[in-house]
């Protein structure tokens, strides 16, 4: 009886130290580029790369929904470092498909945040993604969103959340 209660408690505290590490927020809040950021040299890593990942994060929740069931919250977030123009057609456009095929099953983008970062004369320059420039199309049971970044030059830093 003794050992049954003592590995419970062991058993509840571990599963408690495992949900309390997995709750800690980014270190890397989105917009927050510094000119230094542009400056770092990741020849040493790969001479040969077109673009560095900065940052690539993504994390899924369960939350309740009013279908009396739950849904599911993605969260995305990626920067990443253009160093070539090579690398402008594959990562300067970001495609997102969304399952749309029932209203109880379809999936939204919200909170989306996009921007192009570009060192200038020691500042660094924003410059977001305008709603206009963001294109939906429809593929089978999918939603298709895509979206360009503007002001793109060698060495510019992409970011995007949703």
């Amino acid at each position: 009886m003794f050992f049954n209660r003592i590995t419970t408690l062991g058993l509840c505290l571990f599963i408690s130290a495992i949900a309390i590490c997995q709750n800690k927020e980014p270190k890397i809040k989105f917009g927050d580029i510094k000119p230094e950021d542009f400056h770092k040299d990741y020849s040493a890593l790969d001479s040969s790369a077109d673009a560095v990942y900065l940052y690539d994060a993504g994390s899924a929740k369960h939350e309740g929904n009013n279908h009396g069931w739950f849904s599911v919250i993605y969260t995305i977030h990626e920067r990443i470092q253009l160093l070539h123009k090579k690398s402008f057609d594959d990562l300067g456009t970001v495609t997102i498909h969304l399952y749309n095929a029932t209203a109880a099953e379809k999936e939204k983008l919200e909170n989306m945040q996009a921007a192009t970062y570009n060192l200038e004369d020691g500042k660094v320059v924003e410059t977001k993604v305008d709603k206009s420039s963001i294109f939906q199309d429809k593929d089978g049971d999918y939603q298709v969103i895509k979206f360009t970044f503007p002001q793109l030059k060698e060495g510019s830093i992409i970011e995007y959340t949703y």
